[in-house]
């Protein structure tokens, strides 16, 4: 998929709604086998300390640069870059971007996984390697 305009960008308008303080912005799932599941977006702004326990533990095993793909809010690339990684932090959905950027993440960018150069662990701006590759 490449970049997302904003009239597709549903995901991102609602992160972004609820950054400037809309708190009843919701995301609504509908799949083809018609479940229906709404959750509130405040899951993709939770401090480390609120989410599961298997993504906690999920962050021991990074080492190096990472790259963080799907980064929406920009919890997990936050979270690294707290504990002094090197992130860049890539989405198809600029308006999602634009909220990670907002929150403090340093390098993010509008950016589909299948134009990435090289390799899924090579950036774009980058020569050197990523040692991680995390999905948000």
């Amino acid at each position: 998929m490449r970049r997302l305009r904003p009239e597709q960008d549903a995901f991102g308008r609602v992160l972004l709604e609820h950054l400037d303080g809309n708190d009843r912005a919701a995301t609504i799932v509908e799949r083809d086998d018609g479940y229906i599941e709404w959750e509130p977006p405040a899951a993709y702004f939770s401090p480390f300390t609120n989410w599961f326990a298997v993504e906690r533990r999920a962050l021991r095993y990074v080492r190096g640069r990472v790259l963080d793909v799907g980064a929406g809010a920009g919890r997990v690339a936050l979270e690294l870059q707290q504990r002094g990684h090197t992130v860049v932090a890539v989405d198809v959905s600029p308006l999602v971007v634009r909220v990670a950027r907002r929150r403090g993440v340093r390098n993010a960018k509008v950016l589909a996984l299948e134009d990435l150069d090289g390799s899924p662990t090579r950036t774009l701006d980058a020569p050197e390697r990523c040692e991680a590759a995390a999905g948000s």
